[in-house]
């Protein structure tokens, strides 16, 4: 965690950064928090921050970049409990 810290900006709770480290390295979160405007980091942590108008395109491709980084962490398939069976019947593929 200690590690972690000095690479992402305070504005990341300690809380919402030890979650992110179950499912990322510090240097993909570092990463990932560096593509998000400070203003939506705010937003996101319930901030009062106000736009001065609509989205630049800079910040448009940012947040298209965050997505894509998204898309490449392994924390979207959380399978099924092994007590639990598939509703779908033996076999099933998503």
């Amino acid at each position: 965690m200690a590690s972690a810290r000095t690479l992402i900006t305070p504005a990341v709770p300690d809380a919402v950064l030890s979650d992110a480290l179950l499912d990322a390295t510090p240097e993909q979160l570092q990463h990932l928090f560096a593509a998000v405007p400070q203003d939506v980091m705010a937003n996101a942590l319930g901030d009062d921050v106000h736009l001065a108008g609509p989205l630049a395109e800079s910040e448009k491709a940012q947040l298209s970049g965050l997505g894509d980084e998204l898309d490449t962490l392994d924390i979207w398939d959380f399978g099924t409990d092994a007590g639990t069976p598939d509703p779908q019947g033996p076999g099933h593929k998503a």
